[in-house]
């Protein structure tokens, strides 16, 4: 009898465990930001879908619903998005969405309201000023810096795009590529061209100098400024010392760029892909886009290729936070 009542609790606990460990999926996950509380968001693009991950790992979706794509206003599931690409996030906590295949950016207030703050869901080539609609076309990098402003690498047109906080959408600067974008606290903007193959420093001003890489020169190495190398980079974050961090995308590699230019590769191996965890050049990641930091100087990656999102804590361990590497899918957490 004590014997069948163990083996009962032990069922019991199994089960439970089994359901509290659900695993959530993604699809093609690129956009990423953390909040001051930890909460990350994920910009699920093959999922039409802005998606929410707590510190305690569960995955919710925030906005959206994840396979039904659209370009409707709405608060939580009742919005639509279209492939969305980009995610920032400003001092207030709202969200800011280049919702890529819409040609629209999005606004997603904490209380999960979506708004439409710019353009029109078809593509059409970009307009500024005037009282007409402001056009955007496939809009994919996107940053707030601390005054409010949003900039937007408007895909297909090769330029930045400004919108003030009371919506004036304005050109700011001619970049060839701008997937990824961050800012810092003096105004700046940092760039990913893709393109270029470089990080790019854009002043307030629009004055534009290159951070770290040679324009079209494809590689891997690590070195100073131009003497470094990168393979189709697409994210950037910053931390609050000014070191940069870099998805290099098809290196397979997240790099950081130290505040005197230096380039060394943080975590991953260039040209070995795959899903491992483990400290620095010990992990793999397939093609990763979207990248984060925090105010602990812990990094998020969205490890696009895997479907995954990872962490990589100061001392350079990579683990996987959400997800399944391999497996494309939009549940979310279950809890029992």
């Amino acid at each position: 009898m004590k014997r069948a009542f163990a083996a009962a609790v032990v069922l019991v606990l199994f089960c439970h465990r089994t359901a509290e460990e659900t695993v959530a999926h993604f699809d093609s996950p690129h956009g990423i930001v953390v909040d001051s509380s930890a909460d990350i968001y994920v910009a699920d693009t093959n999922n039409h879908a802005i998606r929410k991950i707590t510190p305690a790992g569960v995955v919710t979706t925030f906005a959206g619903t994840a396979g039904r794509s659209g370009s409707a206003d709405g608060v939580g599931n009742a919005a639509r998005f279209s492939l969305p690409y980009g995610l920032t996030a400003d001092r207030a906590g709202n969200l800011y969405v280049a919702d890529t295949w819409n040609s629209m950016i999005r606004k997603i207030a904490p209380s999960g309201a979506v708004t439409t703050i710019a353009g029109h869901p078809a593509p059409q080539w970009s307009t500024e000023g005037g009282a007409g609609p402001k056009r955007f076309h496939y809009p994919t990098g996107i940053a707030a810096d601390h005054k409010g402003n949003v900039y937007v690498g408007d895909g297909s047109e090769g330029t930045v795009r400004k919108i003030t906080p009371d919506g004036a959408v304005t050109f700011f600067v001619r970049v060839r590529s701008a997937l990824g974008m961050t800012t810092d606290a003096d105004g700046n903007l940092f760039v990913a061209n893709e393109e270029h193959q470089t990080v790019e420093k854009i002043t307030p001003d629009g004055e534009i100098t290159t951070v770290a890489g040679r324009t079209e020169a494809i590689g891997n190495a690590d070195g100073v400024r131009d003497a470094a190398r990168f393979h189709d980079p697409h994210g950037v974050a910053i931390d609050r010392n000014g070191n940069i961090y870099v998805a290099d995308t098809w290196n397979s590699t997240i790099r950081k760029i130290t505040p005197a230019g230096e380039v060394t590769t943080l975590a991953g191996l260039a040209g070995r892909d795959g899903s491992t965890d483990g400290l620095g050049s010990a992990a793999r990641f397939n093609g990763p886009e979207g990248i984060a930091v925090d105010d602990h100087g812990n990094i998020y990656v969205a490890d696009t290729g895997n479907h995954t999102i990872r962490k990589i804590s100061p001392t350079g361990m990579v683990t996987t936070v959400a997800g399944e590497a391999g497996v494309r899918g939009r549940s979310d957490t279950h809890m029992k």
